[in-house]
């Protein structure tokens, strides 16, 4: 009588077979073991889908921890959520979850988010923009990020121009010298 009503959606579920797919295939990454894996893997893409899609904040953020164990996968749907419009969890999460990806898509979409306003969004996106290292002249804007008044936003600059070094270095070793580990 006259109370609000409520109705309940069913909260979206990752099955463990889905979970068991997403670490293996870091492990195996070819094109043999994904082809016999791709029913699996249609119904890992379907169920994280269905987790982004999910109205709670909460379901975003356990899809996007998801999709960082292999970013390459998901890059159409991580850039959806870099945007800084987007509640400060999510997008944490969703730069997080683009740490280990070598996406200049990605990339892009992160470097805006280097005007932010906000210290912790600032630090991921610069150490995240280090590691994908695709991003022109990130190695002066570092340096400069590295003498600002924020000692959060200075201290993850000087990490992230050591994780930049180190990519360089690394991309001349195996561009330049053609050394593989």
């Amino acid at each position: 009588m006259g109370g609000p009503e409520y109705t309940s959606m069913p909260a979206p579920v990752i099955q463990r077979e889905v979970l068991q797919f997403l670490s293996e295939l870091k492990l195996n990454n070819h094109r043999e073991w994904f082809e016999a894996h791709r029913d699996t893997y249609q119904r890992a893409r379907q169920q994280m889908n269905d987790f982004c899609d999910s109205p709670a904040e909460s379901s975003k953020i356990t899809a996007l921890k998801s999709m960082g164990k292999y970013p390459q996968q998901w890059i159409d749907r991580l850039s959806e959520y870099l945007d800084a419009e987007q509640p400060k969890p999510i997008l944490m999460e969703a730069i997080s979850s683009s740490f280990s990806s070598n996406s200049k898509k990605l990339a892009s979409k992160i470097e805006p988010l280097l005007q932010s306003k906000d210290a912790d969004v600032l630090a991921y996106s610069m150490l995240t923009l280090a590691n994908i290292h695709q991003t022109e002249n990130l190695g002066d804007l570092l340096q400069l990020f590295s003498m600002n008044e924020n000692v959060t936003v200075r201290n993850a600059a000087k990490e992230a121009i050591v994780i930049y070094s180190q990519k360089g270095f690394d991309d001349y070793m195996t561009n330049e010298i053609g050394f593989e580990e």
